[in-house]
């Protein structure tokens, strides 16, 4: 790990903004990753992928605690492709000062998440409700999401 990229790239504007926030690849993606390796001229991928996970480990971890009711029992529970990963969840746990689980262990599939939602978005869409967060996106309002394309 590089300690160094590790706190520029904690500098990034999108850890200062209020929650809820969302953000993805037109942050974090190849843009991101190439400004991180200009920094770091000669990082090895290891190093490279090391300081990344302890970025988003910090940040989430950190995040998390923020919020949390400390006279009030809290875990997190995760889902999705990071959920594989115990280095990660382990690092996550570590920062929020809280114990992380499996979705697994609260009855849905870690491995469903991406499918479910897109399920529920979908429903919705049919509904003609609005399943955006304008709050988190930046939308200029609620939005009905998707298009439906008959046969």
């Amino acid at each position: 790990m590089d300690a160094d990229l590790l706190e520029w790239a904690l500098q990034h504007e999108h850890f200062a903004c209020p929650p809820p926030k969302s953000c993805g690849r037109e942050e974090f993606g190849e843009h991101f990753v190439s400004a991180a390796r200009e920094r770091a001229p000669g990082i090895a991928p290891g190093d490279l992928i090391a300081t990344l996970t302890e970025l988003t480990a910090q940040t989430a971890g950190q995040a998390i605690a923020a919020f949390r009711d400390r006279d009030e029992a809290w875990e997190i529970i995760v889902s999705g492709g990071g959920a594989h990963n115990d280095y990660l969840l382990g690092r996550i746990e570590e920062h929020a000062q809280m114990p992380v689980i499996l979705s697994d262990e609260a009855g849905i599939s870690a491995d469903a998440k991406e499918a479910m939602a897109f399920g529920f978005l979908a429903w919705e869409t049919l509904r003609r409700k609005p399943a955006n967060v304008p709050s988190a996106t930046g939308a200029a309002g609620p939005r009905v999401l998707g298009k439906i394309t008959p046969p």
